[in-house]
């Protein structure tokens, strides 16, 4: 046998655990389960459900601190795993409080303003890295739609974003100096936020070079179009990527504070 029979073998095994260990979740039988699941990471660490449906149980059972082992272990191989990181902060919560999550991803309030928000107020949730130059322009699209307020993540900016943000009336600022990617690439920082002030609110999640258009944008705001999703009993909404170029070579689409960034591209 070489290595690579090994490696299938091994996956193999993991398999059968893993089908073992919803078969017993279909009977009810947890511990059961955690037993097989157990196994199947044992046999195949690279098993990326087992290790997903081993933290949702341990969830379910408020077995905190198990379960923020389990999700820092698993983290290490999955990085962009997101359930393991919304599990993850589950049990830090579940274990102590939020507060240790946000210590867990490193993230540090960085203004004093008051963040008492309203009820229906629209959220706009931002990951932001060297964006100065994109940031007049992109606060008043979103000012435009009605945005009432923004929650940024500066992520070791040294040109001056930070510093910029900290200006803006409407903005309410964090400070992580975690790796991009071990924070889910800005999603995990997302999910901290959003629990603590995005409950029961809308709230947009995207980068800084984006901006959201829909029909008729031009004259109906965000808070309109959240009326009607609310009507229709819908909880989310997405949309497709579009990428933007100008008519010119990239070296030479330049972006300064009064740039319309539809018109430039």
């Amino acid at each position: 046998m070489n290595a690579t029979d090994g490696v299938d073998a091994a996956r193999r095994r993991a398999k059968g655990h893993y089908g073992l260990a919803l078969a017993w979740l279909k009977r009810g039988r947890v511990k059961h389960a955690l037993v097989e699941l157990e196994r199947a990471r044992s046999v195949d660490p690279g098993h990326r459900e087992a290790w997903i449906e081993q933290a949702r149980l341990l969830a379910g059972l408020h077995r905190w601190s198990d379960l923020v082992e389990l999700c820092r272990q698993g983290l290490r191989r999955f990085a962009d795993a997101s359930e393991l990181h919304k599990l993850h902060v589950t049990g830090l919560e579940g274990r102590g409080s939020l507060d240790d999550a946000y210590d867990a991803y490193e993230l540090r309030r960085a203004d004093a303003r008051d963040i008492a928000i309203a009820p229906d107020a629209i959220l706009c949730c931002v990951t932001v890295r060297n964006e100065r130059a994109r940031l007049p322009g992109f606060l008043a699209h979103y000012r435009r739609l009605g945005v009432d307020r923004f929650l940024f993540v500066d992520n070791g900016s040294d040109d001056g974003t930070a510093d910029w943000l900290l200006g803006q009336p409407d903005v309410h600022l964090w400070r992580s100096t975690l790796s991009f990617t071990l924070a889910n690439f800005g999603s995990a920082w997302f999910e901290l936020l959003l629990r603590r002030y995005g409950v029961d609110r809308w709230c947009l999640t995207v980068d800084a070079d984006e901006l959201i258009v829909y029909e008729d944008h031009e004259t109906r705001s965000l808070h309109a179009l959240c009326r009607e999703l609310d009507e229709d009993g819908l909880q989310a909404a997405s949309g497709i990527l579009l990428d933007l170029y100008s008519d010119r070579p990239v070296r030479d689409t330049t972006l300064d504070d009064a740039t319309d960034w539809i018109e430039r591209c």
